[in-house]
């Protein structure tokens, strides 16, 4: 039943509350806008039009797709912005990547086949699953399982507790623990080794003083290099002229030999690929340093690094291991022949990254113990809190499964285990194709084509077009299939494009991922058999140590491997082609240091700990965040510790299957957002057209109303805000006191409810005070209204000077079955009184995306906000509650100068000549300005000047002129004797011939006068003060003895 638009207080009593769908959960639980998904594409934007956006959610199968003749979505290219609308839509929109594929007929000479036939049928048969059974081609329902991950620690699974992991990149912190356990920390920055000239080194006879001057030079400006003559000299002198650079210079410098010179650089703009002159007797050959990386793969620090420093390569950098993307990653690097200053680069090139601690060591890092882990779980439910401290307190004593995390096999199906077991059978055909089609998913969201184009033919005639190849841009060198294409065009085998067109890492990489499914499948069976708490090592398949070999796990292995058609020698036959799972793995771990908090925290994106830019801080609120510090040994994984203690898969792969369900809802919502803006266009439409008729009525009345002077207007006028729900009662105006105007605003806000009842907004604050009162005052506020849910948020102050002059209200339309949510956010406008009416300046609560902006409504110029009324509708009961639903303002008019004006005199020179015998000649400044005396310092508009400049010259002649006709200046004073026999008097003409003087022309004048022998003098300026106005006039009183 819907509502009755002609009856705003009417509600019917059979509409209830739709529960929502479960998987249709808009709630901040998987937000990603600012954390580890969302950051990995571009930001959500809104859709072209809706049937695009429904056909990128329609799945089909991947296979069949292949052999359609792909047609193009003109609405999607037209809009790139398609493609990143649906930005968690990952595996579902894999097919619609080939929608942009554009057919061309290549001739036959253009075609480069490959060296083996290869057998490509137009409907591809099943991948056949690991263990014999066929897999199908839909996203697994349940990740865990497939991987393997099926038991844990205590004898039942606990029950799961829902939490939101990974919101910032903060939330996820690993420091890496060295073998000597040092926990590495924020680096330095700071070069450790000293940049100044040793000149204590002796300086070898074959350098001449003018060489080493230039050489200094060099080292203080870095402009240019300098060469020193090296003819006839051998091997040995040249190397003392090396070293003697090396150790004068503080490595600041480097040399390099070409014909009959030695060439000095300054270190920080040697751009040559060889390598320069390095002492290895002084100074050891490795630099190990510490990078902190926060949004940045290990590989991009190492490129990055490769590029600054040209001579040297990926393969000399060398690291622990490849450290998670989407967080706060603390590790240790080295590097061969480059000094601290040089890695120190990186701090310019790369925001976020930081590198530091640089040191040097004859060896290249090795050995590492393990990682510290420091997590944020959010979003905790209250009723959760007393089980999570039980699970954790288990979890210290009793240890966990060591499972090989779900992340490590990807995230789409289980294909790089398929890819790893292809390999293993040396099928290399179906592994170029298994990539090949991995790529493909990855590169669908791109709008460049070239690549998708090769990719697709490919898969279709197993051809590759040379002339493609030059088409595809660097910029996919990061994609395996980048490689084997290449490979595959110059008429290479797949054998060869793989193991060629990949490095070991790539390959090896594979092939483990299929050893850790076997080893995890082996891993749950042994658990169910014999229980908890059994310490003991399980070899991965392929491991050839008897150390710790044991019949069940020989059996167990063997069976696993012949529903695979493989033995234990498969591993052994590809030799060092690839690189093996460390084995063995010990079945459980305990976790060290283990310790943990609950936090509390107001909006589901605040900082928690810090991270490269920002500091957390303490804070407070209505919601719960889980805080956990523990350390791992090296190889095992946090994320199967949080298995462990939630009982859920927080790996991104099942939060993007969650955002996905999400993100079907939000295509529905935004059909409904769409149709409230058409409706919003037709009535502002229709405002329009009204109000061009009414101007068209131009009367004697309103040719009246134009001559009236201001100050016949009305003190106050309304405000009010687009109503599109009217659900509620108005409350009365809650009004500032007198001579007092909002400055400040509060929201009170009920979060996403998940299954419950959404209310949003349920009331404003405004905060009152005094236009010229320095600072903000938090007692004295208004309220009208107030509903029944949420919390109130901090309070939002206008700058200095200004106040609130007009604001707008985020409203929802009636959802019908949906939930209805009414007004969502509160955004105030500062501003000054006089000043202009733009929404530059702005303060608004912290509250979800629901619903649309309204229409800005402002005061006019000379008024402010003052007063305030809701509209709010009280608790339904059972049904649906909305809460605040509209908001009226009410505008003040200022005062320009609200006071009494008064004068006085300041003293600017004081000459005593009473002891001289001649005449003194001496001066003064006065300053012939307009000021601020509280509040504000900031310049004035002139809409500002000129009103308040009126409203002085107005005063002075009603105030002064009429009481006083004009000033007497005898009874008015800064000296403490009156000096002066007679008074002196200024008219009102006068007086305001001054005013405008001082208002128009401010400027400092320095006069001189001449003090008499045997007189003394004081020479005083006079100033008007209005409230927090203050003029310096142009008039002076000199005063004689």
């Amino acid at each position: 039943m819907k509502r009755l638009a002609t009856d705003t207080s009417f509600r019917p009593a059979n509409r209830r509350k739709e529960p929502k769908p479960e998987a249709e959960d808009d709630s901040d639980d998987f937000n990603f806008a600012n954390s580890h998904a969302a950051n990995l594409y571009a930001p959500k934007k809104e859709a072209a039009g809706e049937n695009a956006m429904e056909k990128r959610i329609q799945h089909q199968n991947f296979e069949n797709l292949i052999d359609r003749v792909p047609k193009e979505d003109p609405e999607a290219e037209a809009n790139p912005s398609i493609g990143s609308e649906n930005l968690a839509i990952k595996s579902e929109t894999i097919e619609s990547s080939l929608d942009s594929v554009v057919k061309t007929e290549v001739p036959d000479e253009d075609i480069a086949p490959a060296s083996e036939p290869i057998e490509f049928r137009k409907n591809s048969e099943p991948h056949q699953h690991f263990f014999g059974e066929e897999k199908p081609k839909e996203e697994p329902t349940n990740m865990e399982s497939d991987f393997g991950l099926t038991e844990y620690v205590s004898k039942s699974p606990p029950t799961p507790i829902s939490c939101n992991f990974q919101v910032l990149y903060s939330d996820f912190i690993v420091r890496e623990i060295l073998a000597d356990g040092t926990v590495l920390k924020m680096p330095d920055t700071n070069p450790k080794e000293g940049l100044k000239i040793d000149y204590d080194i002796p300086k070898p006879e074959h350098i001449s003083q003018e060489t080493l001057q230039e050489i200094d030079k060099l080292f203080e400006t870095g402009e240019r290099e300098v060469c020193v003559a090296v003819p006839g000299l051998n091997e040995k002198e040249q190397k003392q002229i090396h070293r003697f650079i090396w150790e004068r210079y503080s490595r600041k410098l480097v040399t390099k030999r070409e014909k009959g010179v030695i060439v000095v650089h300054d270190q920080e703009k040697y751009n040559s690929r060889e390598r320069p002159f390095w002492d290895t007797d002084t100074t050891p050959k490795y630099c190990h340093f510490t990078v902190c990386k926060q949004f940045a793969a290990t590989q991009d620090v190492v490129q990055r690094l490769v590029e600054l420093v040209k001579y040297t390569n990926p393969a000399d950098v060398r690291y622990h291991e490849t450290k998670e993307k989407n967080a706060i990653a603390f590790q240790r690097f080295s590097v061969p022949y480059v000094c601290g200053s040089a890695v120190m680069k990186l701090n310019l090139k790369l925001i976020n990254v930081r590198v530091g601690d640089a040191e040097y060591h004859p060896e290249p890092v090795g050995s590492f113990w393990g990682n510290r882990f420091s997590l944020i779980l959010r979003n905790i439910p209250r009723d959760s809190i007393g089980v999570l401290n039980e699970r954790l307190a288990k979890l210290k004593t009793n240890g966990f499964i060591n499972y090989v995390a779900t992340q490590r096999f990807g995230t789409r199906f289980m294909e790089e285990a398929e890819i790893g077991l292809t390999i293993l059978k040396e099928d290399w055909q179906t592994a170029v194709k298994l990539i090949l089609k991995n790529t493909l998913r990855d590169i669908h969201r791109t709008t460049e084509d070239s690549l998708k184009e090769a990719i697709t033919r490919f898969l279709e005639t197993g051809e590759v077009a040379s002339r493609w190849m030059k088409d595809i841009k660097k910029g996919y060198v990061q994609y395996d299939a980048y490689h084997i294409i290449r490979r595959l065009a110059n008429r290479q085998s797949c054998e060869v494009a793989i193991l060629k067109g990949l490095c070991i890492e790539k390959r090896s990489r594979y092939v483990q991922a299929y050893q850790s499914l076997l080893w995890n499948r082996m891993v749950s069976e042994k658990v169910r058999e014999n229980g908890e708490g059994e310490d003991i090592c399980i070899p991965m398949p392929g491991s050839q140590d008897p150390t710790f070999a044991n019949k069940w796990a020989d059996g167990k292995i063997k069976e696993l491997l012949e529903k695979d058609r493989l033995t234990q020698d498969s591993f052994s036959s590809l030799g060092n082609k690839v690189s093996l799972a460390p084995s063995p793995r010990r079945l459980f771990m305990n976790v060290k240091e283990l310790e943990w908090s609950i936090l509390e925290y107001s909006t589901p994106k605040d900082q928690l700990q810090d991270d490269l830019s920002m500091r957390a801080f303490e804070r407070s609120g209505h919601l719960r965040a889980l805080q956990i510090h523990f350390s791992l040994p090296a190889g095992s994984d946090p994320i199967v510790v949080l298995r462990e203690v939630t009982g859920t898969d927080v790996t991104l792969a099942n939060r993007m299957k969650t955002r996905r369900e999400e993100e079907k809802r939000a295509i529905r919502k935004t059909k409904l957002v769409r149709r409230e803006e058409r409706e919003e266009k037709k009535k502002k439409n229709a405002r329009e057209k009204l109000q061009a008729g009414k101007n068209m009525k131009f009367n004697s009345f309103s040719l009246i109303l134009l001559f009236l002077p201001l100050s016949f207007g009305t003190d106050s006028l309304d405000l009010a805000s687009t109503s599109v729900t009217r659900w509620g009662d108005w409350h009365e105006f809650a009004k500032c006191p007198d001579g007092q105007y909002a400055h400040g605003m509060q929201i009170k806000y009920s979060y996403f409810q998940h299954k419950g009842d959404d209310t949003a907004l349920n009331a404003v604050k405004l905060y009152c005070q005094e236009l010229d009162y320095d600072g903000y005052r938090k007692d004295n506020w208004i309220m009208s209204g107030e509903g029944a849910y949420g919390f109130w948020q901090s309070v939002r102050y206008c700058p200095a000077g200004t106040a609130i002059i007009g604001f707008v209200l985020r409203s929802q339309i009636e959802q019908r079955r949906e939930d209805d949510m009414a007004a969502v956010n509160f955004r105030a406008y500062c501003g000054t009184p006089h000043g202009p009416r733009t929404a530059d300046v702005r303060i608004e609560g912290d509250t979800e995306s629901w619903g649309n902006w309204k229409a800005d409504q402002f005061c006019p110029q000379g008024y402010v906000v003052c007063a305030i009324k809701s509209q709010i509708e009280k608790p339904q009961g059972g049904r649906d509650d909305t809460a605040l639903n509209n908001v009226n303002l009410k505008c003040c008019r200022v005062p320009i100068a609200n006071c009494t004006l008064g004068h006085s005199l300041v003293q600017l020179a004081e000459y005593d000549n009473r002891g001289g015998v001649g005449t003194v000649t001496a001066s003064f400044v006065k300053h012939i300005s307009y000021t601020r005396t509280t509040g504000s310092t900031s310049t004035f508009t002139n809409q500002e000047r000129q009103a308040i400049s009126k409203q002085f010259s107005q005063s002075v002649g009603f105030s002064i002129g009429g009481a006083l006709f004009g000033i007497n200046l005898g009874f008015t004073s800064s000296v403490n004797t009156d000096l002066s026999k007679t008074n002196e008097k200024i008219t009102t003409k006068e007086l305001q011939s001054m005013v405008q003087d001082a208002m128009t022309n401010e400027r400092a004048v320095t006069v001189q006068f001449t003090v008499p022998p045997q007189s003394r003098l004081i020479i005083e300026q006079l100033f008007i003060t209005c409230g927090q106005y203050r003029l310096g006039l142009a008039k002076t009183i000199t005063r004689s003895e």
